[in-house]
């Protein structure tokens, strides 16, 4: 029951029981780490290598056995495998980061573009809580300018959401881009040669709408 859960790349029993010699489980860990690449004959010379020994062309025969008897080839596959699943997951887990990233990003042209929205194209007079009458200055934006933030936004969150082409991840604070970086992002401008060309730098250093 034991022996049914040992990996193929760890330590195996023959059908009589006995345990992989040691030497040559060592001597297949050393095969297996050498790669999708790897050949036995490698193996041989890189344990040559490591006594001080010349360079061999020949295969020993208790080499060729060890590799048959204790089925290298096939243990050494499943490693690779093995390997491949691992970096899969791995990766797989990183597009969901870069997905929710992208989704953030989204979400905040979206708020900044509502925030847009509330403040006035022209000159306003308002009156605050206490009733007094505020001047409310306006902001250097225009509809087409909340229209590409939108734009944006949306692209960010289809990419997002796996509903539009892949493209690479945004890992930049977009809630900050100028107006200009966001219109070249939108038209498929790579983002980061745009951040590139315009200085790296965004807005957020603009200047707020201004009361009096």
């Amino acid at each position: 029951m034991e022996d049914a859960e040992v990996k193929p790349w760890e330590r195996q029993r023959d059908e009589n029981g006995e345990l992989e010699p040691n030497r040559w489980f060592d001597r297949f860990t050393a095969y297996r780490l050498l790669g999708a690449s790897r050949t036995l004959l490698g193996c041989v010379n890189e344990e040559r290598a490591i006594k001080g020994h010349k360079k061999s062309s020949y295969t020993p025969g208790s080499w060729r056995k060890a590799f048959e008897v204790w089925n290298w080839a096939t243990r050494a596959e499943a490693w690779d495998k093995h390997l491949r699943q691992e970096a899969e997951a791995q990766w797989e887990e990183r597009r969901k980061e870069i997905k929710e990233r992208e989704w953030e990003q989204a979400e905040k042209l979206i708020e900044r573009a509502e925030k847009m929205l509330g403040y006035p194209l022209s000159e306003v007079i308002q009156t605050d809580q206490e009733g007094r009458q505020v001047i409310v200055k306006p902001v250097r934006w225009s509809q087409r300018d909340v229209t590409r933030f939108l734009e944006t936004a949306s692209k960010l969150a289809r990419m997002a959401a796996g509903m539009g082409e892949a493209a690479q991840a945004l890992n930049i604070d977009v809630s900050k881009l100028t107006m200009e970086q966001l219109e070249r992002i939108s038209r498929g401008e790579d983002p980061i040669a745009v951040l590139a060309t315009t200085g790296g730098r965004g807005a957020g250093d603009e200047a707020a709408p201004a009361e009096s």
